[in-house]
Formats: C-alpha cells, structure tokens, sequence
C-alpha cells in the first residue's frame, strides 16, 4: 500500500488498507500509517473521517489517549481553534466513562 502511495496511486493504496482494516481493525500501526500517508497527499477530509472511524472502536486508555493525541496535533496542524475543542471535549467524555 506505501508503495503505490508513493507512486501516486492514492486511490489503490486506500484500497489496499480497507480491506486491511476490515480484517485487522485493532491494528493501531496500520491505522496510524493510514492516516500519515492521507495526511501526507493532502487528504484532511478523509483523515478526519479516518480519525471518527478509530474513535469508535473500542481500545484500551492507553491507545485511546494515543489516538486522541495524534488527532488533536493533526487539527492543530490542519484544522481550527474550534475542532480542536471539539476533540478535546469528545476525549474527556471518552475518559469520563472508562473512569
């Protein structure tokens, strides 16, 4: 998948980590590297979708507060003032209830 990526093949690449995903889900490296190489050719909308996706899924505090780590760095970076408190208020709701 990096490999098409590389040659500009976006589409087949994303392709490629669906159908990863579908199988692998919990793969937080997978995901991770997903998400780099949208970010990476300019892809935000899909990125943010791609960050809601992983959001959903059930992981344990460690890896959440990973995930919840890159997605506010990724709005600070590409987003606003107002996505970043949105994901931050969504992450305390996320830790109110493992709590």
């Amino acid at each position: 998948a990096l490999m098409t990526s590389r040659y500009e093949l976006t589409d087949f690449a994303q392709t490629i980590f669906e159908k990863i995903l579908s199988s692998y889900n919990k793969k937080l490296n997978v995901w991770f590297t997903y998400i780099d190489m949208m970010i990476k050719h300019g892809c935000i909308e899909i990125t943010r979708s791609l960050f809601e996706r992983l959001l959903i899924i059930k992981f344990p505090l460690k890896k959440v507060k990973n995930i919840i780590e890159k997605y506010i760095d990724f709005e600070s970076k590409h987003g606003d003032v107002l996505n970043v408190a949105k994901i931050q208020k969504v992450a305390a709701q996320m830790l109110e209830k493992e709590d």
